[in-house]
């Protein structure tokens, strides 16, 4: 897993393919989680493993288009 966290904070995202290898490992990371929240843990340390699974579609960088035309 740590190979893979470090592959996530890397990547460059500067193209379409660059972005979809990043969807792909973030789902990876996604399924890696939800297998360590089967785990017998302290709940501290469970809650911290849920925290961090919600927030990790944040790592990839996403591009907002505003289309918008002249009031016609």
């Amino acid at each position: 897993m740590l190979q893979l966290a470090q592959d996530i904070l890397q990547a460059q995202q500067h193209d379409e393919a660059d972005i979809v290898e990043q969807r792909e490992r973030i789902l990876l990371l996604k399924e890696e989680l939800l297998e360590l929240e089967e785990v017998e843990m302290p709940s501290k340390i469970l809650e911290k493993v849920k925290q961090l699974r919600s927030l990790v579609a944040t790592l990839v960088k996403i591009s907002v288009w505003i289309v918008g035309g002249d009031g016609w």
